[in-house]
């Protein structure tokens, strides 16, 4: 019973269908309903509204036009591109065919294949609502928004990356002026390894003056180096003799030097007997 009924329903909707084309076709014949008027039409108004923009490229069989869109005035780094129509048999019942490329007066500031592939998707889409109605001024319009706010994207994206670069460059600036952060820890590492530099230069600077003491008094064939020699050659002495002063310990004995001195008297004194 039901299949019944659905063949029925089939029936029915080819009917109406057969029932509307012989409609259709009776209004083209009695010109109730003319494409190639409607499309003239639309061409006349074209033309005054883009008089510099749209040159005829063909009129037979079917119109075939070029129409030049340009972003909208103060969009950085303008460009425009160049659509190229073709009126279908049928249309505006069915879509035009076009062709969408860079126009070559802006070469310096071309689209890529990827914008204008979202030029031409947006297109496809306002040509698929706008079926049924003259479109030609509504795709036109679309272009001219979406290629002004691809050009308003791509100035923004160059700007942000300008601004990321001397970002970048002021940040490298900055870092010359920024030492490594100092810590408790690592202070007392490097007070550690700066402790130990320190003493080791101070043994190799001691083991250096020994050893030049040494080859001056080989050099001056073994003999003793004077106390004044001892401490011009071995500064650690002086500290030595300082540190003995500082802690105490050392007596004197006075003596020693009173017999020493009464020696150099007598010494005199016979000098001077011999002499007279």
């Amino acid at each position: 019973m039901t299949g019944k009924n659905n063949a029925t329903s089939l029936r029915r909707i080819m009917h109406v269908d057969i029932a509307w084309a012989a409609v259709i076709n009776i209004a083209m014949t009695f010109g109730f309903l003319d494409y190639l008027e409607e499309q003239k039409n639309e061409i006349e108004v074209l033309e005054s509204i883009y008089s510099d923009e749209l040159k005829i490229l063909a009129t037979e069989p079917y119109h075939r036009f070029s129409v030049k869109v340009e972003a909208e005035e103060n969009t950085p780094n303008p460009c425009a591109v160049e659509i190229e129509f073709t009126y279908t048999p049928n249309y505006p019942d069915e879509l035009p065919s076009y062709n969408l490329q860079n126009s070559e007066d802006t070469k310096d500031f071309e689209l890529d294949s990827k914008e204008l592939n979202k030029l031409r998707s947006g297109i496809s889409s306002i040509a698929q609502e706008s079926l049924g109605m003259v479109m030609i001024f509504t795709i036109l319009s679309t272009v001219k928004e979406e290629l002004t706010q691809i050009l308003m994207d791509r100035a923004d994206a160059k700007r942000k990356e300008i601004d990321a670069i001397k970002q970048a460059e002021l940040e490298q600036e900055r870092q010359k002026f920024v030492g490594t952060k100092v810590t408790k820890e690592s202070f007392l590492a490097w007070r550690e390894k700066f402790d130990k530099e320190m003493e080791e230069m101070k043994r190799a600077q001691s083991g250096g003056n020994k050893d030049e003491a040494k080859k001056k008094s080989s050099s001056a064939g073994g003999s003793k180096l004077t106390g004044r020699e001892l401490f011009e050659h071995d500064k650690t002495l002086v500290a030595s003799d300082n540190a003995y002063f500082k802690e105490g310990d050392v007596s004197v004995d006075v003596s020693l030097f009173e017999k020493e001195v009464d020696s150099d008297d007598d010494d005199d004194d016979d000098d001077s007997q011999s002499d007279s």
